[in-house]
């Protein structure tokens, strides 16, 4: 049985800059015979699903407890209704979300549902559900700057 090494790729940064993302650098190191047995990552490797969002209402779900609907402001140009979890979800909040066909850490492909009636397109997001920070009950809440956005 041989010697397993688990590399960092920051590590191979600092003597290389291969212009390649890690999974295809794993198919080219395949290729010159060196075996890769897997890519482990951290958070999410594909962005253009997740977003900065704006809480523009959150209300309480109409049949769950547990449950809030809110409207958020995702850049799209129409709020977007998202049925969340989080205890700490509040209007005015700034906060990550996850839109239809973003794939979170463990595989998963979000796509449009229906929670309790209620459809939700998309997810706000806690720290732990993209490997970023560690296990909370609540949405993780962006800080928010007073000085205005540059154009």
């Amino acid at each position: 049985m041989g010697s397993v090494l688990r590399l960092p790729l920051t590590w191979l940064h600092e003597y290389c800059r291969p212009d390649l993302n890690a999974f295809d650098l794993a198919d080219r190191l395949a290729m010159t015979g060196t075996e890769v047995e897997r890519v482990e990552t951290h958070g999410v490797s594909g962005l253009e699903h997740f977003v900065v969002g704006k809480v523009l209402d959150a209300r309480q779900h109409p049949d769950a407890d547990r449950l809030r609907v809110c409207q958020v402001d995702t850049g799209d140009g129409e709020a977007s209704q998202i049925v969340c979890g989080a205890p700490n979800v509040a209007t005015g909040q700034t906060v990550a979300v996850a839109k239809p066909g973003a794939v979170m850490p463990d595989g998963t492909r979000l796509k449009v549902a229906k929670l309790r009636g209620q459809p939700s397109n998309g997810m706000i997001l806690a720290e732990d559900e993209v490997s970023i920070g560690p296990i909370t009950t609540g949405s993780w809440c962006c800080p928010t700057s007073s000085r205005p956005a540059r154009r």
